[in-house]
């Protein structure tokens, strides 16, 4: 994808922080097959808006985990602080994030 769709992989500062961008003429292509396809234009936007504020490394970490532990294999319904204790049981890492960004992020489904 690096150099046909997407800049910002492999130029030698690929860090967290680096951003990649979207090529003018991939966002044209993909804006065109979107236009001729209404299922996926729906589906694209459902998830555009699931994770509104949610695009960077950090909050994308965010939602991935909290889908994960909220999912059906985990018992069934969680409470906010059952949510939030199995998060932070997962890693030392996960534990560091805060309770509510991940009762806000449990929120945006």
């Amino acid at each position: 994808m690096e150099g046909h769709s997407i800049t910002g992989c492999s130029d030698g500062h690929n860090k967290p922080e680096t951003p990649i961008e979207l090529k003018p003429e991939a966002a044209q292509e993909a804006r065109s097959y979107l236009e001729h396809h209404a299922d996926t234009k729906q589906r694209f936007e459902r998830v555009a808006q699931l994770i509104e504020g949610f695009e960077s490394q950090g909050g994308m970490e965010l939602l991935s985990t909290v889908y994960w532990v909220a999912t059906p294999e985990s018992e069934g319904v969680l409470s906010p602080s059952d949510l939030v204790g199995k998060v932070h049981s997962w890693s030392p890492h996960k534990a560091e994030m805060k309770p509510t960004h991940i009762v806000a992020a449990w929120e945006r489904r």
